[in-house]
Parts: C-alpha cells; sequence; structure tokens
C-alpha cells in the first residue's frame, strides 16, 4: 500500500517530505496532554534563559538542626531557624563562619510556627541627629527578640510594657503590624515594645493603633497572615485580604476581596510584588486584583504551599507534588526542582533557603549539576500520523562531564532514540523506524549542565508498513 492511499486521502508534492522544529521553549504547561508542543512535564529545569531550556543544579546541604523547624528567616548573609529539640524550642543563627544557637523557651509541647521578623529599635530617641538603632528579630507569638547581628543568640523579651497576644507580624513605616485571630495592631512609631493606645486624653500619631474587623462578614475566620506591598500593610485570612491604609495613626483596614493565604510562610515579597498562596492557586499582588500564575501547573491542592523569591525567580514547594516549582517573571514561565520534604523555604533577595522536615537546611541552586530530564508532546499538532515520522534531531550544547538523550515515549514504554557525551555545540540527530499508531511524547534527560535550544521531527510520506 502506497503513502497516497493511507487514510484514503490524496497528498500534494510538496507535502510528501516535511518538518516540524520547535526553537522557541516556553515554561511548563501541564494543563494539556495532547499534541500541544509544549511542555508537560520537567525535573530540574529552570527556564531563565528562554527560549533555551537548561538544566538547573541541586541544592547545597548548609547545616543541621537536628530537629522539627518551626519558623526561618534569611538575613543579610545569615540564615535563622527556630525548631523543636530535646524537650525545648531553640534558635540557630547560621552563617559562612560558623553556627551559633540558644534557647527560645523550654515548653516543647509549643509546636506553634513562628513568625520571625527584623527590627531596627531606635534607642536615642532624645537625640535624633546622633541616634542609633539597636537591630532585632522579633520572634512571635513568644514576644521575645534577640540581636540580628553576629554573636551569642540570647532571647529576651521584647519589652516590659503590655503587648497584644500577637501571632504574625510584619514590620512597615518603622512599626510592627501584627494579627491575632480578629484584630489588627501597630505599634508605636519606632518602638516595637509600645503598644498603648490612644484615650480621650491622649491622641498623638505616633501612638499605637488596633482595630477589629469581625464585623464585617465577608470577613470572617480567624487571620492567617500578614505582609507588606506596595506601601501596605496587607492582612490575610484563609479565603478574604484586607488592606491598611495610612502611614500614621489613626490607620484604616480596608477590604480587597476573596483572595485568601494559607498561612504567614505562603506568602513573600518578590520584585516589589507580594506573591501568595491561596486554596485555590498562586497569585502575584501590587494593588488592584491578585493575578493568577499557577492555573499551567494544574495542582488540584495548594495546602501547606511555601513561597520564597531569589532575583527573578519564585520558588514554591507545593506538598501535594512534593516537589519545587520555579516561576521565572520575565518569561513568565514555570520551571522544576526535584527538591522533596521541605517544611519551610526563605529567602534574602539573592539566595534561597529550604528547611527540611528532618531539619537539614539547603541553599537552592547552590550543587552540582546533577540529573534532569524534560517532556514535551509529539509537536506534530495534528497535520502528520506517527507512522510518518522518519527522524529526530535535537540542538543542544552540552558541559564538560555531562551528557544527553534524546527518546520517544510511549505509553507501553520507551524507544531510544540517540545520546550523547560529547562536550559542546551539537546536533543530536538519528533515522527512526516508526510503525506505532498512537502518538509519542519527546522526552530529553541525561546529567550535568546542558543548554537545549530545540528539536525538530522530520516526516516522509512513502511506503508505511503496517504494524501497531
Amino acid at each position: 500500500m502506497r503513502a497516497t492511499d493511507y487514510m484514503k486521502a490524496i497528498l500534494p508534492e510538496g507535502e510528501q517530505r516535511s518538518k516540524v522544529k520547535k526553537s522557541q521553549w516556553g515554561g511548563m504547561d501541564r494543563t494539556r496532554s495532547f499534541d500541544c508542543g509544549g511542555i508537560s512535564d520537567a525535573k530540574n529545569i529552570e527556564t531563565s534563559f528562554l527560549p533555551a531550556l537548561r538544566s538547573a543544579p541541586d541544592p547545597l546541604h548548609l547545616a543541621e538542626c537536628g530537629g522539627s523547624p518551626l519558623g526561618a528567616y534569611a538575613g543579610a548573609g545569615y540564615l535563622f531557624v527556630i525548631y523543636e529539640k530535646n524537650g525545648r524550642i531553640m534558635g540557630k543563627r547560621i552563617t559562612e563562619d560558623g553556627e551559633t544557637e540558644g534557647v527560645l523557651c523550654d515548653n516543647a509541647e509549643d509546636k506553634r510556627m513562628r513568625c520571625i521578623v527584623p527590627f531596627n529599635r531606635y534607642t536615642t530617641p532624645l537625640d535624633p541627629l546622633s541616634g542609633e538603632f539597636e537591630k532585632l528579630l522579633l520572634v512571635f507569638p513568644d514576644k521575645k527578640c534577640c540581636s540580628a547581628e553576629d554573636g551569642e543568640v540570647s532571647f529576651r523579651d521584647i519589652g516590659d510594657k503590655p503587648m497584644p497576644d500577637i501571632a504574625y507580624a510584619t514590620v512597615h513605616h518603622s512599626r510592627v503590624f501584627g494579627v491575632d485571630g480578629d484584630r489588627v495592631y501597630a505599634s508605636a512609631f519606632n518602638d516595637c515594645s509600645d503598644w498603648e493606645l490612644d484615650t480621650a486624653t491622649d491622641i498623638n500619631a505616633a501612638n499605637a493603633w488596633a482595630t477589629t474587623s469581625q464585623s464585617d462578614t465577608r470577613a470572617s475566620g480567624g487571620f492567617t497572615a500578614v505582609a507588606c506591598c506596595d506601601g501596605y500593610a496587607v492582612c490575610f485570612r484563609r479565603d478574604h485580604m484586607q488592606q491598611v491604609y495610612n502611614n500614621k495613626n489613626p490607620f484604616r483596614l480596608v477590604n480587597i476581596g476573596a483572595w485568601g493565604c494559607i498561612d504567614n510562610y505562603a506568602h513573600c515579597t518578590w520584585n516589589s510584588v507580594l506573591a501568595f498562596a491561596s486554596d485555590t492557586g498562586i497569585w502575584l499582588y501590587s494593588g488592584g486584583y491578585p493575578k493568577l500564575i499557577s492555573e499551567r501547573l494544574a495542582v488540584k491542592a495548594f495546602s501547606g504551599t511555601r513561597l520564597a523569591a531569589n532575583g527573578d525567580l519564585l520558588y514554591a514547594y507545593i506538598p501535594s507534588e512534593d516537589r519545587v516549582f520555579v516561576y521565572e517573571n520575565t518569561g513568565d514561565s514555570w520551571g522544576e526542582r526535584s527538591v522533596s520534604d521541605i517544611a519551610l523555604l526563605t529567602g534574602d533577595g539573592t539566595r534561597v533557603y529550604a528547611v527540611k522536615n528532618d531539619g537539614s537546611v539547603w541553599l537552592m541552586d547552590g550543587g552540582e549539576y546533577g540529573e534532569f530530564s524534560v517532556e514535551t508532546d509529539f509537536m506534530s499538532l495534528g497535520i502528520h500520523n506517527p507512522k510518518m515520522l522518519k527522524g529526530v534531531a535535537a540542538t543542544a550544547e552540552l558541559g564538560e562531564d555531562s551528557g544527553l538523550s534524546v527518546s520517544l515515549v510511549y505509553r507501553n514504554g520507551e524507544m531510544r532514540a540517540v545520546s550523547s557525551t560529547s562536550p559542546g555545540l551539537q546536533v543530536l540527530r538519528t533515522a527512526i523506524r516508526a510503525k506505532r499508531d498512537d502518538f509519542a511524547k519527546i522526552r530529553l534527560h541525561g546529567h550535568g549542565r546542558v543548554d537545549m535550544f530545540g528539536i525538530s521531527l522530520s516526516f516522509a510520506f512513502e511506503d508505511v508498513a503496517g504494524g501497531v
């Protein structure tokens, strides 16, 4: 039987041989499952170099906490972790020069997640010209603090005045903004230990402030997180968000809408934008309406999501997938890191750290290049029959001690096409004897540092042997 008789259609002479090329990679799109030409899955792939794909380095092991992590904060040149160990709640500062730790409390049964925020307390308010600041790390709900600078980790009370029972806090306009179950608080200006409110005889713009929003039925349920964005403090419930307006006492709480945040480690500030995870997805907020960016991941459950940012990259660990997805802002694309069992993510703007459930601490993308893979659909876009496939070619640049293989992956197995371990820019090309009726995915997989520039498939309308 001739190819012109196959499928009972006469093929024009110009279509007897053709080629499908893919030279403009995009990010991961798991919402499409057939013949779309997109990346349907990936392992250790970054998209910062689009239109080329690049393998991503493994995380680098930094330290061990030896207990269950309860909080983390990344500052300039250090990582601060709170964890339970041997019947105590501990705090540890990790730097390139070493580690120091101290006891936060002796009650190991209190396994609430801790919120750690930096605050520069003005120590000489009567001498503003030569004033000094004490750099602190505040820990809530313990109402404790320690020095944010190098040295011994020694916790003490934030102040000797009464304080509200704040669960989560952020720092904005030289004040601490905190939330408990139903209320929002702001400390006095420049003083994280002063929470005295206005009275009938003492009304001052520098005083502390508090409000309740429980009377608003659209904002029922306890607060889950608080963050800063676009010059405002933003307060989250599980299914609602509100914004604190004004830059001095009295402040004003305004509804934004029905976008919530899972918990206080499910958000981060990223390039002046607030990224947060709700039960329905991952969102970006810069004022106005939040933008959903996670629809292409096709994730069913976002509970326990952890977020952290590094330059143009947003890292999102999603427990239901047990891996880290990485969103690249410029190309609006998702990559992937095969890192599992993460309890917390935190970043300082240049680095992102992962604290695993076993207490180990890792620097994301800080290690050597390991294994990677990327899958893309058959790319024929419904034009060609699978039996007409004659050749596969992939253009890539391999680093030293790297390898790359190109495979066709069918529903019931894999057919290896071609592989190479030679360094440098090259085209991996091979002929295919395709006899199957079902469409295949194309998988690029290997190890080491590899830049993948594109794939091309060659088709020929000639005599085709039968078979399945």
